[in-house]
């Protein structure tokens, strides 16, 4: 809801394209959740399925909280790397986010693809 309340109309501009995006963003982010709560809970047995839920639940408010602390001290380690020569600032910067986002990407690609005999197995 906080994506789509920072794209409120406004008199300037339609802003109908970030609008469909971060209703985008949103939906995928509950299908992913929903997702993987399901699995959880599917495996796990009657007695245990409170415990089971608290893990996912824990897992997936900590995992992405620790997975920005590890991006943004990629992308500041990257900068503080670049400042100190003639680059300049805003540059620097940008390439250090650049850097963390394609760290990311890479992550995820060996993730998705390290998930695909596991899926198969099922």
């Amino acid at each position: 809801m906080a994506l789509l309340a920072l794209d409120l109309p406004r008199p300037d501009a339609g802003g109908g394209g970030r609008r469909a995006v971060g209703a985008a963003l949103l939906a995928g982010i509950a299908l992913a959740f929903s997702a993987a709560t399901i699995t959880l809970l599917d495996d796990a047995p009657a007695d245990q399925s409170g415990l089971a839920g608290g893990v996912v639940n824990t897992a997936l408010e900590t995992g992405p909280t620790i997975g920005l602390t590890v991006l943004v001290s990629l992308a500041a380690s990257h900068t503080g790397g670049l400042t100190g020569g003639a680059t300049a600032r805003t540059v620097a910067e940008a390439s250090g986010y650049a850097f963390a986002f394609t760290t990311a990407g890479v992550v995820f690609a060996v993730s998705a693809l390290a998930a695909v005999p596991l899926l198969r197995s099922r």
